[in-house]
């Protein structure tokens, strides 16, 4: 779950996620992790790319360059 969603407003994206969803989210979370699957709990880091010219988060850079 994105920083800053998980426990109300964050002042950069002014939006929170509702009660219900947080609790199919974590559901969900609970019936992967169950599964053996690891559930990560916090967003990933973003970082400079020099190719890119700018930041961008690790995943999704990684992501899009394999």
């Amino acid at each position: 779950m994105p920083q800053g969603l998980a426990g109300g407003s964050d002042s950069g994206a002014g939006t929170a996620v509702h009660a219900d969803l947080r609790q199919k989210l974590e559901g969900a979370a609970a019936a992967l992790e169950a599964g053996g699957f690891a559930v990560l709990r916090e967003e990933w880091p973003t970082a400079h790319f020099e190719y890119l010219g700018r930041e961008e988060n690790v995943l999704l850079e990684a992501l899009g360059s394999a």
